[in-house]
């Protein structure tokens, strides 16, 4: 029964590992749900590293107010649209997905329709800002009535 003892809580450790560690690639076509969200094989990703306008987010391009979180969900559908999507969920959650092995975080800020959280694709940021592609060359609206 000593042996017994030892063994479950290795079991255990084992098992947690195996339950906790980052889920296997998969593969198929991708349903958008918004700039940074979709559906793939009935499982939503959450693209990890970026942030893109929200569904309603209303901007201002060129004196007209448009939904730049349409557009950025427009602009992921592009990316995946006809293409075999792959994702891999990390352990913190997110995901990293790729459109026929393009990365489609990076496509979304290279594009301009979404923000860089890390540093990974700050440059990327720095250059659709620079180039005002996407929602850099829109002002964004804000919400006085909050």
């Amino acid at each position: 029964m000593p042996a017994m003892k030892q063994i479950l809580p290795a079991f255990a450790a084992m098992m947690f590992f195996v339950l906790t560690a980052a889920s296997p690639a998969r593969a198929g076509e991708a349903t958008v749900l918004r700039g940074d969200l979709l559906i793939l094989d009935g499982q939503r990703h959450r693209l990890a590293g970026i942030e893109a306008p929200a569904p309603g987010q209303a901007c201002i391009l060129r004196g007209r107010t448009i939904d730049c979180g349409r557009i950025a969900a427009s602009q992921l559908m592009d990316l995946t649209a006809g293409a075999d999507v792959q994702c891999r969920r990390r352990s913190d959650g997110m995901s990293v997905c790729t459109s026929d092995g393009y990365d489609l975080s990076e496509g979304m800020v290279h594009t301009g329709w979404a923000r860089a959280l890390n540093d990974k694709r700050r440059t990327l940021e720095l250059a659709a800002r620079a180039a005002r592609r996407g929602m850099w060359r829109t002002v964004p609206v804000t919400d006085k009535t909050k």
